[in-house]
């Protein structure tokens, strides 16, 4: 039993919760899409896992060529478990099941800018099978590997000028406002410019900015500095970067705390006044008797304070030492009259050291 209560009564330190960027929904939601897996949209709407549509119309019936378990089989290759990184792999596969050639023969056109623009080329499209390469047409294409017009219509654009499929989502430099690696940097600097105190009373140092500061004005700060970066460094993506990359804390840490000056005086006998008579003359007796085990005497090495309270006439309050947690009330024999302090010596003499 005592084992147990001594385990509970143990205290527990806590630890600061490590960040898992594969748990974040957003993060979950690409990885599903990417996948092909059913996930809920941020708009709360269900969208369905990928599957096979329906059969093509073309004469040739080129999905009936498959069976359905082939056509789960091929749909899986493409989709199965490869996450965001493997999305230009996914494109060139893609790419290689389509073939380019010249249109056969052109029409005489009516020049009207209003019209299509002529084929460059035409394009075979293919599904493998068993290590087979079945040829089908594009719907037959779009339908097996549940894929949209646009997606085929930009890889035969890129099969066409002689070039591969990368994925530049988040890689293109047409933001002019995109946060650089230099402003970055800047602001990096600029946050540790400011100067910290440590803490050492907790189970790691705590570092403390100066208390007047928080980000916001630090951000004013850094805009002041840089004036150029107003339009391009926002407050919200100063405060994302402060929160990510430092733990800092506003305030002053607890051993600064304001020291109150004090002065020591050594108490000699004639600093000891003749309380043992004024007492009796200006109090009444309030307390019984009590047992010597219980008795609080004022020793000379004893600071004492007294304080007249207005809410409480007729008494006064006495404290251990200034604002001390212990107090004693006595009762004034003259209420309206607040005693002087005594004038007499309490000794004449030095004291005698008691053995």
């Amino acid at each position: 039993m005592s084992s147990n209560s001594e385990s509970e009564n143990e205290e527990i330190c806590g630890k600061k919760r490590t960040r898992n960027v594969k748990l974040w929904k957003i993060n979950k939601r690409k990885c599903a899409r990417q996948c092909g897996e059913s996930y809920v949209s941020t708009s709360g709407n269900i969208v369905p896992e990928k599957k096979t549509g329906p059969p093509c119309t073309c004469k040739l019936k080129c999905m009936s060529k498959f069976t359905d378990e082939e056509k789960h089989h091929i749909l899986s290759k493409l989709y199965d478990g490869k996450p965001k990184n493997e999305q230009d792999t996914r494109a060139r596969f893609l790419q290689g099941l389509i073939e380019s050639k010249p249109v056969e023969r052109h029409r005489k056109r009516v020049a009207d800018e209003n019209k299509t623009k002529p084929k460059v080329a035409s394009f075979k499209y293919h599904i493998i099978n068993n290590h087979e390469r079945i040829p089908v047409c594009k719907q037959a294409f779009l339908n097996m590997y549940s894929i949209s017009n646009f997606r085929v219509q930009r890889l035969n654009l890129l099969l066409v000028n002689g070039e591969s499929p990368k994925d530049m989502r988040g890689k293109h430099n047409n933001r002019p406002t995109s946060i650089t690696e230099d402003l970055r940097v800047k602001i990096k600097r600029h946050i540790e410019s400011f100067p910290y105190k440590t803490s050492h009373y907790a189970t790691k140092n705590i570092h403390y900015l100066d208390s007047k500061l928080n980000v916001k004005t630090m951000f004013e700060l850094f805009i002041k500095k840089y004036p150029e970066l107003d339009k391009i460094i926002k407050y919200e993506f100063y405060l994302k970067y402060f929160n990510e990359n430092y733990s800092l804390r506003f305030g002053r840490p607890q051993d600064s705390r304001k020291k109150v000056p004090f002065t020591i005086k050594t108490v000699s006998f004639k600093d000891i006044l003749d309380f043992k008579n004024w007492w009796p003359s200006c109090y009444k007796k309030t307390c019984r008797a009590v047992n010597n085990g219980h008795q609080d005497n004022f020793a000379v090495s004893k600071y004492m304070q007294f304080v007249y309270d207005a809410s409480l006439p007729g008494y006064v309050k006495c404290f251990d030492y200034i604002d001390g947690l212990s107090s004693y009330i006595f009762k004034l024999i003259k209420p309206n009259h607040s005693p002087e302090l005594p004038t007499n010596k309490a000794y004449s003499e030095p004291l005698t050291k008691i053995k």
